[in-house]
C-alpha cells in the first residue's frame, strides 16, 4: 500500500508522516519476509509509533488485533480495529435487517 492508502483507514484521517511511517513499515516487514504476526511478536514490546500501530490494525488478524482496540491510547487506532470487526461480523452474518 501506498502512503495515500494509509492516510484514510476505516473512516480515521492519519497524518502524512503516520500514512508515510505504516507504508514503509509495511514495505520492510514484506522485504524481511515476516507476516504481520510474526512482526508483531518481534516488535510489540518496543514503544512502537502511531504508524507501526497503524499496520498491525490494518495486518493483523482480527482476533490478534483486539489487543489494540483496547490498549492503545490512540482512539483512531482502536476505531480501524472496530471497523475491521464489524465488516469480518457481516461477512460471515451478513447485514443486520432491521424491522419494525
Amino acid at each position: 500500500m501506498s502512503a495515500i492508502s494509509w492516510r484514510t483507514v476505516e473512516g480515521q484521517e492519519f497524518l502524512g508522516e503516520e500514512a508515510r511511517e505504516a507504508s514503509d513499515f509495511s514495505e520492510i516487514v514484506y522485504n524481511l519476509g515476516l507476516d504481520a504476526e510474526e512482526a508483531y511478536e518481534m516488535f510489540k514490546n518496543d514503544r512502537l509509533t502511531i504508524g507501526k500501530r497503524l499496520y498491525f490494525a490494518v495486518s493483523l488478524p482480527t482476533d490478534k488485533a483486539v489487543s489494540l482496540l483496547l490498549l492503545d491510547s490512540d482512539a483512531r487506532i482502536g476505531m480501524v480495529v472496530k471497523g475491521r470487526l464489524g465488516k469480518e461480523r457481516e461477512e460471515v452474518n451478513g447485514p443486520i435487517i432491521v424491522t419494525g
